[in-house]
């Protein structure tokens, strides 16, 4: 009988790993598929800044909607990004490995150049 419970926990410790193992690469093939959808509209979350130290970390992670995709010869892509608000609204470019969230894409509706409001139909 111990022979079968030492047997039951290495095999339930395999399953444990493989199942860690599993999660990891999936949440690594889900984030692949999310940066491929990628698009001018999109509401991503960035980091910005640099971690030299502990004490001397300027590192941040802000929400900001692509306004720009570009594509270079080798396939690496580029996200032109906006992010804050009213004049102090920032634009900058980064590339994929600073994008660390993907959200939903953004439907922005055309503005009445007069009322301010919504066009509709």
């Amino acid at each position: 009988m111990e022979k079968l419970l030492a047997r039951a926990q290495v095999l339930a410790k395999r399953i444990e790993a493989d199942t860690n193992a599993y999660n990891a690469i999936k949440a690594e093939i889900d984030g692949a598929e999310a940066l491929k959808n990628v698009a001018e509209g999109s509401v991503i979350s960035v980091k910005f800044g640099r971690r030299f130290s502990a004490e001397r970390d300027t590192t941040r992670v802000v929400t900001a909607t692509v306004i720009g995709v570009r594509e270079d010869d080798d396939g690496a892509k580029q996200y032109k990004v906006s992010y804050g608000t009213g004049f102090d609204a920032e634009v900058a470019v980064v590339g994929s490995s600073s994008i660390v969230g993907v959200g939903p894409v953004v439907e922005q509706p055309a503005l009445d150049f007069v009322t301010g409001e919504p066009i509709t139909g």
